[in-house]
């Protein structure tokens, strides 16, 4: 019996445990023969909501376009997390007919599913897409504004490049960096982000830092080469020999990304940094501490703390609680996340501290960790944000007293 078979199977299992991970393993398989198995389970009516999000991202992950209807269908569902996931595997599929669909979901009711619509119509790269992509720039959601602005970087149309220019004075700094990296991307045409057919039947995340790094330096021949490898290693159509929880990330791979951390290029030092933490690799923590602490190039330092963030390693909480002094405010905004994210009470009292100093959006990524972390107590400062002084800040205060209260719910940002 075969993965496909023996997965299959697990889908009509009475344990809903053995079906969530049935049908992870079959979107991970990346077989089309997981299509109908999956459609089929979608429509039992005793799953719950979460399995219907597993199946869902499974039918991306599989990327048959026949499930395209049933993706489109699931984008008026009254659940959020429904639609969001859905928009989601739309952008895995790649399917330009999903366009008309992503385009009315720009303006769904939920910033969230907003958010993921826009980086949909980035990973599609359909020129379609601009205009509703520069309307979403004036989203009331600075994330919805972030993410329109990546995408827009990502089709590579010289149209967005006027009112891309338009908000390089706005006054949420986030925004002004993803607009300047846009437009750069847009006139040095290394706008290659999207799925290609080689590379959507593989893991997301693997497969977006590979297309990314491969598309974005891609004049940079000291490290194409292992990048080229990456993607056929592990995002390659067809490789169905692999096993499905195949390792990611060679020790090849994660040398060469590790020795990229030294190059004199400022961009190559900052991709690498960011490709070490989306591979995971415990052998990159000390090079990435070294990275955020010591080099000049504030990207670079923004990305090694992001990805410290995403390995999760306890050894690099000294470093980041440092690098809350840094003097790049972008550095301290993923610092503040990264120990959200590691999740150590430690790092309380120091975010605590830091919060009194900062500017109003790293204030917010301090409050996000600090709900994440779950601590008692930060319950002090939570409480002591009033509205009149932000409303930003009370929402995102309030958020972060109900996580401490229901631990594990991890907040939408931690990950953009």
């Amino acid at each position: 019996m075969d993965d496909i078979e023996k997965y299959t199977n697990l889908l009509s299992s009475v344990h809903k445990n053995n079906r969530w991970e049935a049908a992870l393993m079959l979107g991970l398989a990346g077989d089309s023969k997981a299509f109908e198995p999956l459609k089929k389970s979608l429509h039992n009516d005793n799953i719950t909501v979460l399995e219907r999000v597993f199946i869902i991202s499974a039918l991306g992950w599989v990327g048959d376009s026949k499930a395209i209807n049933i993706l489109v269908n699931a984008l008026s569902d009254t659940d959020y997390r429904i639609r969001v996931t859905a928009a989601k595997s739309l952008g895995w599929i790649g399917d330009p007919r999903a366009v008309g669909s992503l385009l009315k979901a720009l303006d769904d009711i939920d910033y969230r599913v907003r958010i993921t619509a826009a980086k949909s119509l980035g990973w599609i790269g359909d020129p379609k897409g601009v205009g509703s992509l520069l309307h979403a720039l004036g989203d009331i959601d600075y994330r919805v504004r972030i993410t329109a602005a990546k995408s827009l970087g990502l089709i590579g149309d010289r149209k967005a490049i006027e009112p891309l220019n338009a908000h390089l004075n706005d006054l949420d700094y986030r925004i002004r960096l993803q607009c300047e990296e846009s437009i750069e991307g847009i006139q040095q045409g290394y706008t290659g982000i999207r799925f290609s057919t080689n590379a959507k039947n593989r893991e997301e995340d693997v497969c977006q830092i590979a297309s990314t790094l491969l598309g974005s330096i891609i004049n940079y021949n000291s490290i194409k080469p292992i990048l080229n490898q990456f993607i056929n290693n592990h995002c390659a159509a067809g490789n169905n020999n692999k096993s499905i929880s195949n390792q990611i990330g060679t020790n090849e791979e994660i040398k060469t990304l590790i020795e990229a951390l030294k190059d004199k290029d400022d961009r190559l030092r900052g991709y690498a940094a960011y490709a070490l933490g989306w591979i995971g690799d415990l052998s990159a923590v000390d090079p990435l501490i070294n990275a955020m602490l010591a080099d000049k190039n504030k990207n670079v330092s923004t990305f090694a703390a992001n990805s410290l963030g995403k390995i999760g390693d306890i050894r690099s909480i000294d470093a980041l609680i440092n690098a809350l002094k840094n003097k790049n405010h972008p550095a301290r905004d993923r610092a503040a996340l990264a120990l959200g994210q590691i999740g150590d009470t430690r790092a309380v009292p120091d975010l605590i501290s830091a919060f009194k100093h900062e500017e109003v959006f790293v204030q917010e990524s301090i409050l996000v960790a600090l709900g994440i972390i779950g601590d008692v107590h930060a319950i002090g400062l939570l409480k002591s944000i009033s509205l009149e002084k932000s409303e930003r800040l009370c929402t995102q205060s309030l958020q972060s007293l109900k996580n401490i209260h229901k631990p594990g719910r991890i907040h939408p940002f931690i990950n953009f």
